[in-house]
């Protein structure tokens, strides 16, 4: 595969993941109350996560897939920004790698295991829903807080800075993009103390609807200068 074709496709998931992170949060929001629905009881949001019926799975599902998009993004970015640092974007490329995985790890729950639990909880009896509730509670904290949404954000918002970087040491890419993927990563890295804190609430809650544009930047970007630019006198 060619150097172009690769980057290309790496813009192209970017630009599907943000368009794909838009659709599915939105829906999830209309009608599953998300995230605020994360701090309910899970006396509340099992039910809550049963009667969504397929259309729900499926949501959670295509939600859980969409951070393996940073595979073939990375890809991309790499082959795009490696004259700006090559070990930089193999350390870039190395945290895009563990933010998928470690977010899809995060979300995939929701479709698979809370759905089982959901399924459980329904035909339980008071004492068996409150062993349910109990594990339900401790793998959204396990899988959720601490592995889905601190490390994958973690790795995410520094792979973000990183490519922020290495754009910034090369002429064609545009500098204010390269800046604003650093300030993207740096507010995203604030946000993760949004569990410990409240007064970094907004500066998340504003990232939510500041990534997709960057992550449409970026991807139409490398689309149109990713490829490095043929050698004067080439065919």
């Amino acid at each position: 595969m060619s150097n172009s074709r690769l980057i290309r496709i790496g813009a192209g998931s970017l630009v599907i993941s943000a368009l794909g992170f838009v659709a599915v949060f939105s829906y999830l929001a209309a009608t599953f109350d998300y995230p605020d629905i994360l701090d309910g009881a899970p006396s509340e949001v099992l039910p809550r996560l049963l009667e969504g019926g397929v259309s729900l799975h499926v949501a959670w599902w295509l939600y859980a897939m969409l951070p393996l998009l940073l595979l073939p993004a990375a890809a991309g970015a790499f082959e795009a920004l490696r004259s700006g640092g090559e070990g930089l974007m193999r350390l870039a490329s190395y945290c895009a790698v563990l933010a998928a995985l470690t977010l899809t790890l995060g979300l995939v729950r929701w479709p698979s295991l809370n759905h089982e639990l959901a399924v459980l909880h329904s035909g339980a009896n008071a004492t068996q829903r409150v062993a349910v509730e109990a594990i339900f509670a401790g793998f959204n904290r396990y899988l959720g807080t601490y592995v889905g949404e601190q490390l994958g954000e973690l790795f995410m918002n520094v792979w973000f800075i990183l490519c922020g970087v290495a754009m910034l040491r090369i002429p064609r890419f545009l500098r204010w993009l390269g800046r604003a993927g650093i300030v993207v990563g740096l507010a995203g890295l604030v946000g993760m103390f949004r569990f410990t804190t409240h007064w970094v609430e907004v500066v998340s809650e504003l990232n939510n609807y500041i990534l997709p544009l960057w992550l449409i930047g970026f991807g139409l970007t490398l689309w149109t200068r990713g490829p490095a630019p043929a050698p004067e006198g080439s065919k």
